[in-house]
């Protein structure tokens, strides 16, 4: 991404104990929501799992690219982002009542969350930048 973009900035928000993205010009992780959220407001594009901070994102204006798995992108996702949705299995988040974070196949890692290669969200983010940038 920062070949094709270098004038981008990336940056990284996220939890305190995320792992920090290789070569992320700027990583703010663990900082407050008021932080977070003028970070979101001022971006190009917020990609992320289907979560917290892509609703957060969303409610200030950001466009986002949302990696879906196990929950519904009809349910929970937005029509003006751009959604990857993965074509492995189907939602099931909730089906086994709380137990939403094991994998309902079994498998340590979720095959639909594996779904989404970095070479294909990078092109799906590029495709989207070289109109913006």
């Amino acid at each position: 991404m920062k070949r094709r973009f270098p004038q981008i900035e990336i940056v990284q928000c996220g939890g305190r104990g995320d792992v920090k993205i290789e070569n992320a010009d700027r990583n703010f992780l663990g900082c407050d929501l008021e932080l977070t959220k003028y970070i979101l407001a001022n971006s190009l594009l917020h990609v992320g799992c289907e979560g917290g901070l892509i609703h957060l994102a969303t409610a200030v204006g950001a466009k986002c690219l949302v990696l879906f798995g196990p929950s519904d992108q009809n349910y929970v996702g937005y029509d003006w982002n751009i959604n990857l949705v993965s074509e492995i299995c189907r939602p099931c988040l909730y089906v086994n009542g709380d137990n939403w974070w094991t994998c309902l196949r079994g498998n340590a890692e979720p095959p639909c969350m594996l779904s989404h290669t970095p070479q294909m969200v990078c092109e799906v983010t590029c495709n989207y930048l070289k109109n913006k940038a």
